[in-house]
């Protein structure tokens, strides 16, 4: 029956919390003790190596624990850095987004907006001229309509380069530690 007894042990050590493993070894020792008690084989001098391989084993499972533990939390860990760096990661190219965004839309803001003020310019001319010929009112015509192209085009920038602001996250993703927060406020959401 030691046999027996130093598995329940380690598996005390093992697989139960501090209080009731240490419970468990003080039962395990006193059954180790009572069984040499009545068994002439181990006898009182038995008891002297009986008890320390006992310890042993106890020591054993509750090592096998403290590193299932550790190893646990190691996993969790690893699995919220993972999250946070992707998270990290998307932040970094919705930041990149808008820097490309504002860029671009300042260039061709400026250029395109530079050729409809260009235009404007010379319709303003044309008429300040008041010289109502042909060529001045083909121009003109001319004129106004890269004016109203240019705004027009400037106007689709707008559209486009608006896809491309994303809304940035106004709070920062929850971490474990607020889980029982997001739970309660999930539930009571219903």
């Amino acid at each position: 029956t030691l046999p027996a007894l130093f598995l329940v042990v380690f598996a005390v050590g093992a697989r139960c919390d501090k209080t009731r493993s240490n419970a468990g070894l003080l039962l395990c020792a006193a059954a180790t003790v009572a069984e040499g008690l009545y068994d002439p084989q181990i006898g009182a001098k038995g008891q002297v190596v009986v008890l320390p391989v006992l310890a042993g084993f106890f020591a054993a499972g509750r090592l096998v624990r403290a590193r299932t533990e550790t190893a646990k939390a190691l996993r969790i860990r690893s699995a919220e850095l993972r999250r946070q760096r992707a998270e990290t990661a998307r932040m970094a190219v919705l930041a990149d987004r808008a820097r490309v965004s504002v860029d671009l839309e300042g260039t061709l803001y400026a250029q395109i907006g530079g050729i409809a003020s260009t235009a404007a310019t010379g319709l303003g001319a044309i008429d300040a001229d008041h010289a109502l010929d042909a060529d001045n009112g083909a121009a003109r015509q001319a004129l106004a309509s890269i004016e109203h192209d240019g705004r027009a085009v400037l106007a689709h920038l707008r559209d486009v380069l608006g896809t491309l602001h994303e809304r940035a996250p106004s709070e920062p993703q929850p971490t474990l530690a607020r889980l029982a927060e997001l739970l309660a406020r999930a539930t009571t959401a219903d």
